[in-house]
């Protein structure tokens, strides 16, 4: 494994400023050794960093199962954060083997530990249907963690998975329009790429609002500069039939062509198709228009 491979739905030790995008981000050898310290001492505090510093090689040499280990030390010394990263451990397999029930029982301590990232890690498994609860009460209780997780904690994940459920009447949730805008809208305040997009959308098609794609356009470019594949490709739509851009089908290929190249398998398919099939319509556009000159010219001269 590298840090590259690194694809949990958290980025375990954002809270503590450090993580995978801050890898480059060395610790200075005093506050390494006094975290080593802190680890032969049994601090369960210094036992989570160190988990941290080895999940993403920071300072050490990259060891996952290192890693997963010391999240459990800590977890079992009551560690809530640590409690969550070991939970995740196990439900992706990540340094561990993979196992779903242990992970639910994981995040249910998380849970009474008050680590809000629990909260909605559960609840993604229970609307997955990769927990022990797998009656129709499951996505009953997923949504009253997200909404927890939303209310207590401002958590991002869980604001979003909510608006997904009041976007479409989801685990017992009446279908509310302006109240998915609200929890989108509060997800993308905090940077969640799906939930710039999603709102885009909402805003795009009237979705409990006026249709406006002025509001919609940046959400969708701002998601496209982190090179978020569907709202690159909904660019290139808009650019293609002049939503909140002037029509320019020379860009919209452009925008076609990024999104198909990111291979993301929602959009990287029909990105590429539209992109051929705009590029095919220029290239013909251009040709009738020169044989028209050509035929204009030829007019002329014979006058």
């Amino acid at each position: 494994n590298d840090k590259n491979s690194y694809t949990l739905p958290i980025e375990i030790g954002a809270r503590l400023g450090i993580g995978l995008n801050r890898a480059a981000d060395e610790i200075a050898p005093e506050t390494l050794s006094k975290i080593m310290q802190g680890v032969e001492n049994g601090d369960k505090d210094n036992i989570y960093f160190y988990g941290i510093l080895k999940l993403y090689g920071i300072s050490l040499s990259q060891d996952v199962s290192i890693a997963a280990t010391s999240f459990l030390r800590a977890a079992t010394l009551g560690h809530k954060e640590a409690t969550t990263a070991y939970g995740l451990s196990l439900l992706y397999g990540y340094g561990v083997e993979k196992d779903t029930i242990a992970a639910e029982r994981w995040f249910r301590t998380g849970i009474a530990l008050g680590d809000m990232d629990s909260y909605w890690l559960l609840g993604k498994m229970l609307l997955d249907g990769e927990g022990n609860n797998r009656t129709p009460n499951a996505t009953l209780e997923a949504a009253t963690l997200f909404m927890t997780a939303a209310e207590m904690g401002h958590i991002p994940q869980a604001e979003y998975h909510l608006a997904l459920m009041y976007e479409y009447g989801h685990g017992g949730l009446d279908k509310n329009f302006p109240l998915a805008i609200t929890y989108y809208k509060r997800a993308a305040e905090q940077n969640h790429l799906q939930s710039m997009y999603n709102l885009a959308l909402m805003y795009a098609y009237g979705r409990g609002c006026e249709q406006n794609y002025n509001l919609a356009r940046p959400l969708l470019e701002a998601a496209a500069q982190r090179n978020h594949a569907p709202s690159i490709y909904y660019i290139g739509i808009f650019k293609t039939y002049g939503y909140g851009y002037n029509v320019n089908y020379e860009q919209a290929v452009n925008w076609f062509e990024k999104a198909a190249g990111l291979d993301d398998a929602t959009v990287s398919e029909k990105a590429k198709k539209a992109g051929m099939e705009l590029k095919r319509l220029l290239l013909k556009a251009y040709k009738t228009n020169e044989q028209i000159i050509n035929n204009y010219q030829s007019l002329s001269e014979n006058h």
